[in-house]
């Protein structure tokens, strides 16, 4: 699992005034049928926060059961969390896997 940071509280940018501290985790989830990525879809669609799929130059809104359906499942792919509550981490718990190699 990796952290990134995505904005960082007080550091001004030309027209850019990031207020907030937001760290996203990636974690690799296995989603190989549809049944899988409908479980996967409707598990994390009542949580909190953003949740994206990575797949090559694609990022996807992972609650979007037609996005989800549209990248290539044949390999893991990587969720970016923004919010990762306990609640959310126990929720994808089941998806999860390890990177590709």
């Amino acid at each position: 699992m990796g952290t990134e940071l995505i904005r960082k509280s007080g550091i001004k940018y030309p027209d850019i005034d990031y207020q907030e501290v937001i760290a996203v985790v990636s974690v690799y989830v296995s989603l190989p049928t549809v049944r899988r990525v409908q479980e996967f879809v409707a598990q994390i669609s009542n949580l909190p926060g953003d949740f994206d799929l990575v797949s090559g130059k694609y990022i996807l809104d992972a609650k979007s059961l037609m996005g989800v359906l549209s990248l290539d499942l044949s390999k893991p792919v990587k969720l970016n969390i923004e919010q990762d509550t306990a609640e959310t981490m126990r929720a994808i718990k089941r998806f999860e896997t390890t990177a590709p190699k």
